[in-house]
């Protein structure tokens, strides 16, 4: 467990610092209160498919749960979360079946989680999000932050690492 939690643990602060600091970005540049003469929200870059948007997002991944009551709110978000982050950490480090890439990519999974849940803490149990892509106006993402893409692209690196890992493991037996 030692050898994982030397690849776990600077795997999960790495991922949080990036977060935070790009959120701490955001907030300088785009938010009212942020520094005077900064780049202000709604900034296209790449023929528009990148938009900067600054947004305090309430809910969890797109705003989804914005509109639930305050009890369930903070049920949700500041104790099913944490807890089951956290569990599912120390099921990660007790397991067998995430090691090296794998453990690295579930451990960027779970920081993504956390780094919200920090930003929630310190900001009125709110999430700063800030990017938004696309093309034009009529395909278009919500917006989300950088732990969201952690997370995302965590779990779509997971699913295709076990359906590549299975079909190696099929062509073995039939060998």
């Amino acid at each position: 467990m030692l050898a994982k939690l030397k690849l776990f643990i600077p795997t999960f602060l790495i991922v949080i610092v990036i977060d935070q600091l790009t959120k701490w970005w955001a907030w300088t540049y785009f938010h009212p209160n942020g520094a005077e003469g900064s780049v202000r929200a709604g900034s296209t870059y790449v023929w528009d498919f990148f938009r900067l948007v600054y947004a305090e997002n309430p809910g969890a991944f797109l705003g989804m749960g914005d509109s639930l009551p305050p009890f369930v709110s903070v049920l949700i978000f500041f104790w099913l979360i944490p807890i089951a982050i956290f569990c599912f950490s120390i099921y990660v480090l007790r397991s067998n079946e995430f090691v090296g890439r794998n453990l690295i990519i579930i451990s960027s999974v779970l920081a993504g989680g956390f780094s919200n849940v920090l930003d929630r803490l310190y900001n009125d149990a709110h999430v700063i999000d800030f990017l938004n892509v696309g093309l034009g106006t009529f395909i278009r993402t919500g917006i989300f932050n950088v732990a969201d893409m952690f997370v995302m692209f965590g779990v779509m690196l997971l699913i295709l690492f076990m359906f590549l890992d299975d079909k190696k493991a099929k062509a073995n037996i039939e060998k």
